[in-house]
């Protein structure tokens, strides 16, 4: 019995490498998101968050795991400021800015139809690096894009709406109900296939 399922999974492997092209990518990337800063559970009489000039680039590899589709490991960072915006019936507290910097890991599945059109998703992990006046945003999340390319010989543009939330699952565990942040944003990318 066992000797049938290592021999099934030989098969099923053997006829994987027939499909592939091997076909791996490296894309940097770049772009702009609206982004939100929002509390689990509103608290009455907080202040305001919002960020301002939020921008990102990165570096992703991708490999060819079937015909149609492909696998995705990146590094990603992001840079914004935030500004904090006192309730006006707190006469303690002023607006003030802060820098707010993340690194993301992303893990991708890639499905790639109509020949200039892709569907993407899977796993951020998160690693906050500036302490800000907020839950911290290190922690597991994830990504969905939704976009469209164009190849020319070795070189690929690719042009990508998508949506991030960041932090779904905290690496600690805050004491009060969590800031989420969330991503809607739009990046540009020029890939080198090999």
């Amino acid at each position: 019995m066992t000797k049938k399922y290592i021999l099934s999974i030989g098969l099923f492997l053997t006829s994987l490498g027939t499909y592939c092209q091997n076909v791996n990518e490296l894309k940097v990337f770049a772009g702009t998101s609206k982004a939100f800063i929002n509390r689990q559970v509103p608290m009455f009489g907080e202040g305001s968050i919002q960020t301002r000039n939020f921008v990102e680039c990165g570096v992703i590899f991708y490999s060819q795991v079937l015909e149609n589709t492909r696998v995705g490991l990146g590094f990603n960072y992001s840079n914004s400021l935030i500004d904090f915006n006192a309730n006006p019936a707190n006469h303690t507290l002023t607006q003030y800015s802060q820098r707010f910097q993340l690194i993301s890991v992303p893990v991708l599945l890639e499905y790639n139809f109509f020949n200039y059109l892709f569907l993407s998703g899977g796993p951020l992990v998160d690693f906050q690096l500036t302490e800000n006046n907020f839950s911290d945003q290190s922690g597991i999340g994830y990504l969905l894009e939704l976009g469209g390319k164009y190849g020319t010989g070795n070189l690929s543009f690719s042009l990508f709406p998508n949506f991030k939330k960041h932090s779904a699952i905290p690496f600690i565990r805050p004491e009060n109900s969590k800031h989420i942040l969330t991503e809607l944003g739009v990046q540009f990318g020029v890939g080198y296939k090999f």
